[in-house]
């Protein structure tokens, strides 16, 4: 392109994908989630290539955003990042990270490594490869609405719909333990494993490892729920079985108008109709049901406030009432103007990323109207509600409404209690129609409706719910075990120093772990054979219920290759020779240890700057004490060296001489450190040195410290 003279030509914008899209199975950076990596060297995108690119995506994921653009980025990696994480969590893949953008080359053009969060390795590859060859037809000039983008678009689509969470309480429960930063894994299907080690449990949709199964059975069965109350001598509504429209409008007759419709074993009031006052009501509740349903239940329908009452581990920790879907009247709009409004408001959509759902215009709600003598046409009074639904649900536009546990009477709270440890569930949604929820239950009628196995809680007044649950399912802890890792890339080396301290570790506490080279132990029992580094350890070591603290050897060059194999370390050694062999990507790894990074005197320079954690502890490791006392004097760090067979600790918090230590080679100065930073105990020399002096207690030593 040419230019006016004394005018700089605008170059041409670059794309370009310098390695494949990869999915790391580790995190990088303070993220606590797997990562997708993508380098690319681009520069001169312009402001309507990027329109370009949001109408493509839009159009072809039209579905996914419900109505939703991505917009705000100024440059396209930011663009695509947003897209990548929003096309993702559409599609209900739990991400919590934000992802980033490094800069790794400033020349021109610039290169850049783009890095977002993913849950499923190849849907994420897919969607993002995806996005890619749309900037790159965009540079090109050519079609974005090919065939070949389209059906990319549409394989990218359905691998996100087909590994998405179905369960919108996995993701409420998953973000919760992200936010309290507690470890979680994805295991299989829906199951999800939330802590490490001993404070490891399983998670699906609501149930854990420890739900009664047979609980969770009679949940389900309305039925069976009923009958076992009802010979408790709680609640219930008279209700019959059924499985035709003759029996069901038999069953009415008996039961006497209302009655309630209601499939035996669906939740969040699928296929429910309430309040039927006619027979020709009674047959269009049967035509509503789920098909091919066999039996159903037609109950006597109980006039009652409707109230969602969640119990925990025997306990009431939530009540709220659930209100119908309805508007106000203003005295001026009509009902479909008022449910437009209504609708508009920023709490309610089909998206899982608000509290609230829309309330829908359908069949239902006209009819529920022309029983009142309205139409959607109809203007309501200032201050009339008009209930638009039968069932209180929230899924069908219904409102819940907190209810301060004070304000509840004692003999209620004490009943639904006895109700979930009937049960036998340590979660449960008691859902109780009840006039008046401030006085006795026996002083009145009322009813339990269901309880649910499975309760959603959702996020308008229960959020904190969720938090509170994970918090118990790990014992009220961060999920974690004390965790020590050796960084090293000579075998051998890491192996060594790595059995050192689990050898000390397993002599003083029992249930203590290590992986390494050379296999997986707790205490003196081998528990995994074959190298045991880095990823294979990590699963070994957080898969061990009866493992209380571990020591794990990572080797350098998996970081670098597949990322962090966990999210941190209490305390990390650095054994890697020379400031050269430690990469942006291990160096990211190690300033992101928790309370102590041990490295030798010659990192110090890499690592004196303020890390992440402005508590983390730095100790340097060396065997020449005159050079340590003349170099590293006043550096703000603690010093571990030798002078002659004595182990010298130095620091502006502690001086300590520590006698005849035997042979100090640099990995018995390393060990001692890390046992030294775990316990703070002067003990831990004396085992340590019974080992340094008589390797035959240890594994081999490395023939060389290199």
């Amino acid at each position: 392109m040419e230019s006016s003279e004394g005018e700089k030509a605008t170059p041409p914008a670059q794309f370009r994908l310098l390695r494949p899209v990869t999915a790391l199975p580790g995190t990088l950076f303070d993220f606590q989630q797997a990562v997708i990596v993508a380098i690319i060297e681009t520069s001169g995108f312009q402001p309507t290539q990027l329109l370009k690119l949001n109408e493509a995506l839009t159009t072809q994921f039209a579905k996914a955003l419900a109505g939703k653009q991505v917009t705000g980025a100024k440059d396209v990696l930011h663009t695509i990042l947003r897209w990548i994480l929003h096309l993702q969590r559409a599609h209900n893949h739990p991400l919590f990270d934000s992802g980033c953008i490094q800069v790794l080359s400033e020349k021109h053009p610039p290169a850049y490594m783009l890095v977002a969060p993913y849950f499923h390795a190849q849907s994420a590859e897919r969607l993002l490869g995806h996005v890619l060859a749309v900037c790159q037809a965009i540079l090109r000039g050519e079609a974005i609405d090919s065939k070949s983008l389209i059906r990319s678009a549409e394989v990218a689509q359905k691998h996100l719909q087909a590994n998405g969470i179905k369960s919108l309480n996995t993701v409420h429960y998953l973000q919760a333990a992200h936010s309290l930063r507690i470890p979680w894994e994805h295991i299989s299907d829906h199951i999800f494993r939330i802590g490490q080690a001993r404070y490891g449990r399983f998670l699906r949709d609501s149930s854990s490892d420890q739900t009664s199964s047979i609980g969770l059975s009679l949940a389900r069965s309305k039925a069976a729920t009923a009958e076992l109350l009802a010979r408790a001598g709680f609640p219930v509504p008279p209700q019959r079985i059924v499985s035709s429209v003759d029996q069901s409008l038999l069953a009415a007759a008996q039961l006497g108008y209302p009655v309630v419709v209601k499939p035996l074993s669906e939740d969040g009031g699928y296929g429910v109709t309430a309040g039927i006052s006619t027979e020709s009501e009674v047959v269009q509740a049967c035509n509503k049901l789920p098909p091919r349903t066999r039996s159903f239940l037609v109950e006597k329908h109980i006039e009652g406030r409707d109230h969602r009452i969640t119990v925990i581990n025997g306990k009431v920790a939530w009540v709220v009432e659930r209100t119908p879907a309805g508007v106000s009247g203003d005295g001026n709009s009509s009902i479909s103007q008022l449910i437009e409004r209504e609708n508009a408001s920023p709490l309610r959509s089909s998206s899982p990323d608000t509290p609230l759902y829309p309330i829908v215009i359908d069949a239902e709600l006209i009819q529920m109207l022309q029983k009142k003598g309205m139409s959607i046409h109809s203007i309501p009074e200032r201050g009339e509600f008009v209930r638009l639904r039968s069932i209180t649900n929230i899924n069908v536009g219904g409102i819940p409404v907190a209810i301060p546990l004070a304000t509840i009477h004692p003999a209620n709270i004490n009943m639904v209690e006895r109700v979930s440890r009937l049960q036998g569930l340590d979660l449960a949604g008691v859902d109780l129609l009840i006039p008046d929820i401030t006085r006795p239950w026996h002083q009145q009628y009322c009813a339990i409706n269901e309880i649910n196995g499975y309760p959603t809680m959702g996020t308008y007044t229960a959020k904190h719910l969720y938090t509170s649950i994970v918090r118990g399912l790990v014992q009220d802890t961060d999920g974690r075990i004390p965790l020590i890792t050796v960084v090293s890339s000579a075998t051998g080396r890491g192996s060594y120093v790595s059995k050192l301290i689990h050898k000390v570790l397993s002599a003083r506490q029992a249930n203590s772990a290590l992986a390494n080279s050379e296999g997986a132990w707790i205490d003196e029992e081998q528990i995994a054979v074959g190298d045991q580094r880095s990823f294979s350890g990590a699963g070994v070591l957080i898969s061990a219920r009866d493992c209380d603290r571990a020591v794990l050897e990572i080797a350098e060059t998996d970081i670098s290759k597949y990322g962090f194999p966990v999210n941190g370390s209490d305390i990390s050694i650095c054994l890697l020779q020379g400031n050269s062999s430690i990469g942006p990507t291990v160096k990211s790894f190690l300033d992101n240890v928790g309370d102590t990074l041990i490295c030798a005197g010659e990192h110090y320079e890499l690592f004196k700057n303020q890390p992440p954690n402005p508590d983390r502890e730095l100790i340097l490791i060396t065997q020449d004490y005159s050079f340590a006392q003349q170099h590293i004097t006043g550096c703000g760090a603690t010093l571990f060296s030798k002078e002659g067979s004595n182990l010298q600790i130095s620091s502006d918090k502690v001086e300590l001489t520590v006698p005849d230590m035997g042979i100090l080679e640099a990995e018995v100065l390393f060990a001692a450190a890390a046992l030294w930073a775990g316990t703070r105990d002067v003990e831990v020399f004396s085992q340590l040195r019974s080992l340094a002096v008589n390797p035959s207690n240890t594994t081999q030593r490395p023939r060389s410290s290199n």
